[in-house]
């Protein structure tokens, strides 16, 4: 499978994930953490336990929670 193609259906799974464990009622203050949780499982699935894969599952996580809030304050107007 191509690396875009893994790389943004995982991008949509983590923040379909955050927003529905948001709605459990988890306070947002959380949702950076878990979201980076879940960044970091799923590159330890996709290739291993390395430093790689922590790198890019921490970039990962980090990445959504940065691109879910720049939309939610740009477009929304939130």
């Amino acid at each position: 499978m191509d690396i875009a193609l893994q790389t943004s259906m995982i991008v949509t799974v983590i923040v379909a994930i955050c927003e529905s464990i948001k709605q459990l009622g988890v306070p947002s203050r959380f949702i950076p953490i878990i979201s980076v949780a879940l960044g970091l499982g799923c590159a330890f699935l996709s290739s291993g336990f390395n430093f790689l894969s922590i790198a890019s599952g921490v970039i990962l996580g980090l990445s959504i929670t940065g691109g879910y809030r720049l939309v939610k304050t740009s477009i929304l107007n939130k």
